[in-house]
């Protein structure tokens, strides 16, 4: 391999590569600027020592290599900015003023140059590294490992160039054709081409990554949303919403067939008023609980009790005789035990220290039954209708039952 054409390729390399990476970077993910600015003065410290000897050797030797460090310095400022950490700055640019102190020291001394390079980049390359071995459980995808894998080709390159120098195997010029360093100079091309790929790897997959969790992010708030959109907040029941859309769909499903007969009752709580004024709302709002508790252990499976609001709740019966009458027996047992329950005491949890024991509180409730087919009438009319009953039952003297019919009998 000859070796000023590979450093000749090294240098365009890294050209392309900077200008490749600058236009892939978006204001979002400066790293990429950091890096695309990181291998452009890699380009420009090897285009510095390879005009050893056409330029000072201030500018070939000293200058050059202290562009070299400060390049690897920016591509650990890239890695932390990646990883939205601080980077331990006194270290990271630290070897800058180091190398051009004692470059500009031995500078007739090539020997002294290769082990001091080979020491401080191996430094600058295990400062690299250790944020990505530290925090790679934490980084999405497979490009840090291709960016890490490049690195370790390089400090292996530099390893073996400390090893040849303290070997006593100093090259006469940089462009010794000796094999061990075009070797090296291989190495670097081929870890340059890795970390480019594994620096765009790593920002595609970090979008990606942030993509998906914000899409897992959004299908949780949409069913968080769907959940508070159709269901009571206190008593997790259906509201008054999921019932009317579950009355459409069963309009939907059941026209034109022959299905039973379907029943709503709605659920009025009687003198509810007077329990909020006595004990207030947060014992009114155990109630209610306790409401939604004992009508969820009365109904049948397929059945769905809801809450509308305040202390009305609606019971939808799916399921019964073709027949009315027969319905109508079906419904008039389950509503005299949903009764029955409801007008049972309520132990009121009260946290009260000169109480000794939680009192209770008895009340009654009023039943409007509506029995029906396939509906053609809205939803709001069938609830409408059951409400009616509701109130007929109330001004019967409440803690009744009362169908639509016996209100339409009475209005007749």
């Amino acid at each position: 391999m000859h070796t000023p054409t590979l450093f000749l390729v090294n240098v365009a390399l890294s050209i392309v590569v900077s200008i490749t990476l600058f236009c892939t970077g978006h204001r979002r993910y400066p790293e990429l600027y950091i890096w695309a600015a990181a291998i452009a003065l890699h380009a420009t410290g090897y285009a510095l020592g390879g005009l050893r000897g056409q330029i000072s050797d201030v500018w070939s030797i000293v200058v050059g290599n202290t562009v070299i460090t400060l390049a690897l310095a920016l591509l650990a400022e890239g890695v932390y900015q990646f990883q939205q950490r601080t980077p331990p700055r006194r270290l990271v640019w630290l070897p800058i003023p180091f190398t051009l102190i004692t470059f500009a020291w031995f500078i007739d001394n090539l020997g002294a140059r290769l082990l001091l390079s080979g020491v401080i980049v191996s430094f600058q390359i295990m400062l690299i590294l250790h944020p990505l071995l530290a925090r790679h459980r934490q980084t999405a995808g497979r490009g840090q490992y291709i960016m890490v894998l490049g690195f370790f080709m390089t400090l292996g390159g530099m390893l073996f160039r400390v090893i040849q120098v303290l070997a006593n195997h100093v090259p006469k010029t940089l462009f010794d054709p000796s094999p061990y360093y075009s070797f090296i100079f291989f190495g670097n091309l081929l870890a340059l081409l890795l970390v480019t790929v594994g620096m765009i790897m790593m920002v595609q997959e970090n979008t990606l990554h942030k993509l998906l969790i914000t899409e897992q992010r959004n299908r949780r708030l949409l069913s968080q949303v769907r959940r508070l959109a159709y269901r009571d907040e206190l008593t997790h029941l259906p509201n008054r919403r999921a019932l009317t859309d579950q009355l459409q769909q069963a309009a939907t499903s059941r026209r034109g067939t022959d299905h039973g007969h379907l029943a709503l009752l709605f659920i009025d709580l009687d003198h509810f008023k007077a329990l909020n004024d006595r004990y207030g709302h947060l014992a009114g709002d155990e109630v209610l609980k306790e409401v939604a508790r004992r009508l969820r252990g009365h109904i049948r499976k397929g059945d769905t009790v809801a809450r509308l609001g305040g202390d009305e709740f609606v019971v939808l019966l799916n399921n019964l005789d073709d027949d009315y009458n027969m319905a109508r027996e079906q419904v008039l047992p389950l509503a005299v035990k949903m009764l029955n329950g409801l007008n049972a005491a309520y132990v009121l949890d009260m946290d009260s220290r000169s109480v000794t024991s939680a009192p209770e509180h008895h009340c009654t409730a009023s039943i409007g039954i509506h029995v029906f087919k396939a509906p053609d009438a809205a939803a709001e009319n069938l609830l409408d209708l059951a409400d009616t009953a509701m109130y007929q039952a109330k001004k019967s003297g409440r803690g009744a039952i009362c169908f639509v019919d016996q209100v339409i009998d009475e209005s007749t």
